[in-house]
């Protein structure tokens, strides 16, 4: 009897042991995990500004990052071949006067032409429910709700505007009277670019000035392609279309085709900053957004790389250079006199 229950006590270490193995390697594989589901997926990758946020989760999930440009896209491409940008959309679009992701969420949220047709539900489980109290900028989940929120906002308005002008055109009518057909209307119609050919799909020479092929309105009415579920497809334009950081306001093509066409640019936009104080990099963006919009990356502690996307010329009309800004910052002491 003694020799049965020893063998017990001994398989039941056994199992314990291996749980507690299981469940520290569980532990350190930690976010990887989420990163391999999601590669395993294949589903789209949205992001804000999202440049070194791409470069930033290969180099910690996937491989170190290689040497050139050219190299990134092609092995990033391969594990997440489509990739949404909320901000390039935003440049071109031209809905916003600021597209930082926090004045573009209030106007989604707030103006009536975003909503009246999306309605979201979220699945607060595990007892995360803050974000329906408060808002929470800069922390991760929350950006990613955000940029959520942002990208489907944008999308479903594409959608209603292309319906819409899709519907002008086709209703219109020539000098005898009768209705232009969907062929034809196909040869005019424009959401910033035209649709040139018939069928389901139509060929699209939109807003960034290449081709794609785009699904045609099937919807009856306004009421109803407003209540219908959002589709990607009417925002294929903007697949593999990124901000690229540390070059201003300025996007472009995440592909091999787009590397053969773009020729990238040194603004010299950049400036670096390193304190005697600890800050994070919001609190370093509070401080330096009075003189435009900036996008910080805190390289340490104490170090900050500090791009200007925009420099408020009324505000500070003799800033023409980084150097310039760099002494104006000094002059204005808002770090201190250290």
């Amino acid at each position: 009897m003694d020799q049965v229950t020893t063998k017990m006590r001994a398989m039941e270490l056994e199992g314990q042991i291996k749980h507690e193995v299981e469940t520290l390697y569980e532990y350190e594989l930690g976010f990887s995990r989420i990163v391999e589901i999601m590669i395993k997926e294949r589903k789209p990758l949205i992001g804000h500004n999202m440049f070194l946020d791409i470069m930033f989760l290969y180099q910690q999930f996937i491989a170190d990052l290689p040497d050139t440009l050219e190299e990134f896209v092609h092995n990033f491409s391969f594990y997440f071949p489509v990739i949404y940008d909320t901000k390039a959309m935003a440049e071109t679009l031209g809905f916003f006067t600021q597209t930082t992701l926090n004045a573009m969420v209030n106007k989604c949220q707030t103006d009536k032409k975003f909503q009246n047709y999306l309605e979201f539900e979220f699945d607060m489980g595990q007892g995360f429910a803050k974000y329906l109290q408060k808002t929470a900028l800069h922390e991760a989940g929350y950006d990613s709700y955000i940029t959520g929120v942002c990208f489907a906002s944008f999308s479903k308005q594409i959608e209603i505007q292309t319906f819409i002008e899709y519907q002008k055109i086709r209703g219109r009518t020539g000098g005898s009277g009768v209705t232009v057909s969907k062929d034809q209307a196909l040869g005019q119609f424009r959401t910033g670019g035209t649709i040139v050919n018939s069928g389901e799909n139509g060929i699209l020479s939109c807003r960034i000035g290449m081709d794609f092929q785009v699904p045609l309105p099937n919807a009856k009415n306004l009421v109803e392609i407003s209540n219908s579920p959002l589709t990607l497809g009417c925002a294929v334009e903007f697949e593999n279309y990124v901000m690229l950081a540390m070059e201003g306001q300025r996007a472009f093509r995440f592909d091999q085709v787009g590397l053969k066409t773009e020729e990238v640019i040194d603004h010299k936009n950049v400036i670096f900053i390193e304190l005697t104080q600890r800050l994070t990099a919001f609190e370093m963006s509070n401080m330096i957004n009075a003189y435009g919009d900036v996008y910080v990356v805190k390289d340490s502690a104490y170090r900050y790389f500090i791009e200007f996307q925009w420099v408020d010329d009324i505000k500070n009309p003799d800033i023409k250079s980084a150097q310039d800004l760099v002494d104006k910052i000094t002059e204005d002491q808002i770090f201190g006199t250290e």
